[in-house]
């Protein structure tokens, strides 16, 4: 019995590390165009880490070398390489790599851009067992990530072009409805997600597909319930040690306590967070920028939720992160905000607020309840309105 656990163990860690010493080999064979055009071998974000390059000749391309374990890269061209990382005519190709000898076959007019939805099916890939089962996850997950992006589009039109009736109101029930349906097929994602891990514990597939869960809106607590669906030696491995540091580090997960910082006011004056947020009450953090196009836009429904609630409980703090300290207060002249408004002592997104609580943009807005946790951490529009109506309108 010993022999055979022993055993075992070898061959899975053999599986994890597939370390073999040639390395790995992915030989593209492109149809239909593309003669003389520059293939790039990147990350998936196409921007942090370019490995390799190579040209298309004669209707094929390779790119050679070895991966300390198996992990998800890009095949990424640029077919107007004047303008790149222009959505349609950026080629995004994800391919999971390991070391063995793959074979790419594909019409150069049909490889999937950034802007396509699907890799479309005339598009082969084979040799590596890895990206098999990446692309048998792919396929399962490509019709709840099809429509969880017509269900946004359906909010997004409900909520934006709202009728309104003669009296001028608006009826957004739609919208919520839509909103309602979009967050539950985010779910049903999140567990397919989840048992796709499960079922595939001790593969580096499970690894990368743990690494793209939406986790923060579960709680902290989710964390040690995904890494337990993994393999011990995926879990303890360089990779799976990585993606815990990663969980562990998010600032910010719904149920955590707010996290105070120093912030100015108008004046100049340092103000802590935890001096302007009243226990007892539900608080919006919006943090903004008067160069944001999409933080102004939104101001008439901070007002409107603001005039709505503010009697029963609810407040708002918005934390600027401009830089130009004169523009942000122009910005409060034109806008006329009744609720209190700082910046951050930083500048932009070098400032400390960012780095706090984690944010990639703006606007970004946490609801706070009146013990002090966070229970939204993407409390805009519907999503707002809809958590104010379920704490004071019910």
């Amino acid at each position: 019995m010993m022999k055979f656990i022993c055993v075992y163990v070898v061959i899975l860690l053999a599986s994890i590390s597939l370390c073999h010493a040639d390395g790995f080999k992915i030989k593209g064979k492109i149809s239909g165009g593309g003669e003389g055009v520059k293939v790039f071998l990147t990350d998936l974000s196409q921007y942090r880490h370019f490995y390799d390059s190579t040209t298309i000749k004669n209707g094929e391309f390779e790119f050679n070398g070895k991966v300390e374990s198996p992990e998800m890269r890009c095949i990424t061209i640029y077919k107007n390489d004047s303008q790149r990382g222009e959505w349609k005519s950026t080629v995004k190709l994800p391919i999971f790599v390991d070391n063995s000898s793959m074979t790419l076959e594909a019409p150069y007019d049909s490889l999937p851009t950034k802007s396509s939805k699907t890799v479309p099916g005339c598009i082969k890939i084979t040799g590596s067992p890895a990206n098999d089962l990446y692309m048998k996850y792919d396929k399962g997950l490509e019709p709840l990530s099809t429509l969880n992006s017509t269900l946004f589009e359906k909010y997004r039109v409900a909520y934006y072009y709202a009728k309104a009736d003669e009296l001028g109101r608006k009826n957004m029930q739609p919208a919520y409805d839509a909103l309602e349906e979009l967050e539950n097929c985010k779910d049903e994602i999140y567990r397919y997600k989840v048992k796709f891990i499960q079922e595939n514990s001790d593969s580096p597939v499970a690894l990368y597909v743990a690494g793209t869960l939406a986790i923060t809106k579960y709680g902290r607590g989710e964390i040690n319930k995904v890494l337990a669906l993994l393999s011990e030696p995926l879990r303890n491995s360089p990779k799976g040690k990585a993606l815990e540091k990663r969980l562990n580090s998010i600032p910010v997960y719904v149920g955590d306590q707010y996290l105070d910082i120093d912030m100015l006011d108008k004046e100049g004056n340092t103000v802590n967070l935890s001096d302007v947020i009243n226990p007892g009450q539900y608080t919006l953090l919006e943090i903004w920028a008067s160069w944001c196009g999409p933080c102004r836009g939104d101001i008439p429904h901070l007002k409107d939720a603001y005039s709505a609630y503010h009697a029963k409980g609810f407040d708002i703090v918005s934390v600027s992160i401009d830089a130009n300290k004169e523009q942000w207060k122009k910005a409060l002249e034109q806008e006329q905000m009744a609720w209190l408004q700082v910046c951050d002592k930083g500048e932009g997104f070098d400032g400390f607020i960012v780095k706090k609580y984690g944010i990639s943009g703006v606007p970004s807005s946490f609801l706070i309840d009146p013990q002090g946790k966070i229970i939204l951490t993407n409390a805009r529009g519907g999503w707002l309105d809809t958590k104010l109506i379920e704490l004071f309108d019910k």
